[in-house]
């Protein structure tokens, strides 16, 4: 995701996020955001894939209804079998898995 500040755009993630804060009170707008573009959605996948060769990504969309991120890495991830894309239709499923892992003990750590 990118994420653009006033005039300039950054990669979301990469900047403090006190910086929104502190645009949102001195304008009273917020910032705008856009998807990733499909070169960065496969150099991540490439850049996983190269790094821990023997997983499988499972990349969860956030309702495909609603975004343009789940095509775009559906698109990236078409040349590989060890990509799986899952649309969760709905923001709910994403918190609850999320909050399931989070709770499951870890045996090893990442």
């Amino acid at each position: 995701m990118h994420v653009t500040i006033g005039n300039t755009t950054k990669p979301g993630g990469s900047f403090p996020v006190s910086e929104v804060f502190d645009y949102y009170e001195c304008t009273n707008s917020l910032p705008q955001t856009d998807s990733s573009t499909p070169d960065d959605c496969a150099k991540a996948f490439r850049d996983i894939l190269a790094t821990y060769p023997d997983v499988h990504i499972v990349y969860i969309g956030y309702a495909v209804v609603t975004t343009v991120s789940f095509n775009v890495a559906k698109n990236a991830a078409e040349d590989s079998e060890r990509i799986h894309i899952v649309d969760s239709q709905n923001v709910s499923f994403i918190l609850i898995l999320l909050f399931a892992l989070l709770l499951e003990p870890r045996e090893e750590s990442f």
